[in-house]
């Protein structure tokens, strides 16, 4: 009887590894503001810069004109992920992911080859509600687009391969 009941006790006391498996969310932007006169570009030292502008102001939240799905697919185990963009059908690997207790935080660079020129993707989901906020900044910061909306899990797609 001992022969069983130690090795049957040690498996039940000792850690299981799990093996951790995608999370699918799908999110709807539905909400937007928009401030086009964010920041300038000047020539300072040679280099053009792109320079806050203080007197720029965001438009009030409106409702999105078109539809738009964002599909993701995080890991959180080596804090990866990627991001499906349902109007143009183009998918792209996630920069940064970092998942929270309370927040998964998620920075995309994207565009350009100078710093003034590059647009950055940055999205915080809440894991409480499942709200979700994204601040586009485009043109170095010239322009920033923010949206808002909710997220929900979803399945992934089965498919044969």
């Amino acid at each position: 009887m001992k022969r069983f009941l130690i090795p049957l006790l040690a498996a039940l006391a000792l850690p299981v590894e799990t093996i951790a498996s995608p999370t699918y969310l799908t999110c709807d932007l539905s909400e937007n503001r928009s401030n086009y006169s964010a920041g300038e570009s000047k020539l300072i030292n040679g280099k053009i810069t792109v320079v806050e502008n203080p007197n720029s102001t965001f438009t009030d939240w409106g409702k999105s004109t078109k539809q738009s799905i964002i599909k993701f697919t995080l890991n959180e185990e080596d804090q990866k992920g990627s991001v499906y963009f349902s109007h143009s059908g183009l998918t792209k690997k996630l920069a940064f992911v970092n998942f929270q207790p309370e927040s998964i935080l998620i920075s995309n660079p994207s565009g350009g080859y100078k710093e003034y020129e590059k647009n950055t993707d940055v999205y915080e989901i809440s894991r409480i509600d499942g709200s979700i906020f994204r601040q586009a900044k485009l043109l170095g910061g010239a322009i920033i687009l923010e949206s808002r909306g909710t997220c929900i899990k979803s399945t992934p797609k089965k498919t044969m391969f």
